[in-house]
Parts: C-alpha cells; sequence; structure tokens
C-alpha cells in the first residue's frame, strides 16, 4: 500500500510503501530507486513476516525535501525524522547499495536506533583496487551488465530497459537518477564512513551478490573488519541485486538473521 507520511512540522512529505504485519523493517533503497514494490518478490515475502516500510529517497517519486540535501548525513536525519513520525523506536534496519550507505550512516550516528542491520552491496567505502565505476557516465548496456549476473534477463531488462515503456516511467527514472546524483557525483563513498563503523554494535548482517560487478565482493570484507561481530553472506548466481535476482535465497538469509 503507497502512503504518504509528513515530517518536519508539514513542512516535508516523504512517499512508502507499508505492507504486513509484525516487527518493523524499514527497507532504503537503492540509487535506481525501486520499481512497483507491490511487485517485488522479495518485499512481498518479507511483509509475510514484518511490517515492511519501503521509503522513496528524498527526489525520488513523490518524496520530497531533496533540495535541503547536500550529502548522506542529511539523508540520514531525514530517515531519522520519518522514523519518528511512524512512531518505530527501533525498527529493523535493511539498506540496499546507496540505501545501504545511509542505512550505514544511521547506525554509526544513533546506533541504538536500529534493532538489527542489513547492509546489501552497500556504497560506502573506497579501494583503489576495486573502483567503483561512476553510474552517470557509463551507458545503460554497461551499467546493466554490472548490476545484473544475466545482463539480458528478463529481470535485467525490466530495470534498465533498452526503450522505458513511457515518457513517465522514463522521467521518474531520471528524476531518481538526478537526486542520486547529487549525492553521488565525482564520490560514489563518504570518506568519513570507514573511521565511523566502530560505532555501530547493533547485529550486523552484510549481503553481497558473488557476481557483484558494481560493487566488489572485496567491500564486504571491508565492512565486516569495521563492524565488529558483523556477519557476511555471499548468494551465488547473482551481482548486485541479489534482491531481486535470487529473492528466496536473499528472503531466506534475512529472515534467518532477523527472526
Amino acid at each position: 500500500m503507497q502512503e504518504s507520511v509528513s515530517i518536519r512540522d508539514g513542512k516535508i512529505r516523504v512517499q512508502l510503501f507499508r505492507e504486513g504485519q509484525g516487527a518493523p523493517l524499514v527497507f532504503l533503497q537503492g540509487e535506481l530507486g525501486r520499481p512497483h514494490p507491490e511487485e517485488s518478490e522479495f518485499l512481498k515475502a518479507l511483509s509475510s513476516r514484518f511490517t515492511v516500510y519501503a521509503p522513496q529517497h528524498p527526489g525520488y517519486g513523490e518524496s520530497q525535501g531533496i533540495e535541503d540535501i547536500d550529502d548522506i548525513q542529511d539523508v540520514a536525519f531525514y530517515y531519522f525524522d520519518m522514523l519518528d513520525a511512524l512512531g518505530l523506536e527501533q525498527p529493523f534496519l535493511m539498506g540496499h547499495s546507496m540505501g545501504g550507505m545511509v542505512a550505514a550512516e544511521m547506525a554509526t550516528l544513533c546506533p541504538h536506533r536500529a534493532k538489527r542491520l542489513v547492509l546489501v552491496a552497500p556504497l560506502g567505502l573506497w579501494h583503489d583496487d576495486f573502483p567503483v565505476p561512476d553510474l552517470f557516465i557509463i551507458a545503460r548496456s554497461e551499467l546493466r551488465g554490472r548490476l545484473f549476473f544475466d545482463a539480458r534477463s528478463e529481470l535485467a531488462l525490466q530495470v534498465l530497459p533498452e526503450d522505458f515503456p513511457s515518457q513517465d516511467v522514463e522521467m521518474s527514472f531520471w528524476q531518481g537518477l538526478s537526486a542520486a546524483g547529487k549525492l553521488l557525483w565525482g564520490l560514489p563513498y563518504n570518506p568519513k564512513l570507514g573511521k565511523r563503523l566502530h560505532r555501530i554494535t547493533v547485529p550486523t548482517l552484510l549481503v553481497w551478490g558473488e557476481e557483484d560487478r558494481l560493487i566488489h565482493p572485496h567491500y564486504g570484507e571491508m565492512f565486516q573488519k569495521g563492524i565488529k561481530g558483523a556477519q557476511r553472506v555471499i548468494i551465488r548466481g547473482c551481482g548486485h541485486m541479489p534482491h531481486l535476482e535470487k529473492p528466496q535465497d536473499f528472503v531466506r538469509e534475512v529472515s534467518r538473521f532477523l527472526i
């Protein structure tokens, strides 16, 4: 179910998808947004066990407030305000890619606000031997190959089509990428995050696709070294989108960790 939540004394509205019952689970999307959440197998599966909240980042869809966002820390406080508005004191917190970087930042700033943390191939760190490509200059066909194990699969072509099915869909895509560009342009990581990872004290699970060609699985090792007690899971047969490419495996690993 789609709805919007008012934050900051009604000045800003956040669009989100809410479904299910049980303990609250907040999922923060990657930089490409979250196409058709009602049709996402992993969200539907998770909503059978949890109350899933999947907000749109500021500047995506109908979520407002991008003009007041300058960096990832601003996005973190944006979501703290959303949690307050929803009355969520200590939800499970999960983020993918750019959303994973935001979730990690939130967990360093206020470790007590998450009950458990799941980071799915998060951005945020840097290693010269495994550079993260610039999302905003590579061709869509190359990006598809970076994101998916099978770049010609039906799923890959649905998320990044050769031709958009409508002008509205294309405009929504570029709107979201423009918002991501404000945060990631020229610097697809947070130079300060690595120094703060020790502040993450909640149980943490790192999930990576074995064939991730966007954010190399080596970054999973780096996060694991920085977060005391963090667990790491590698899902075979998928790339940067394990939650979409292998939803059953993904949900099984996440549920096993959270329950």
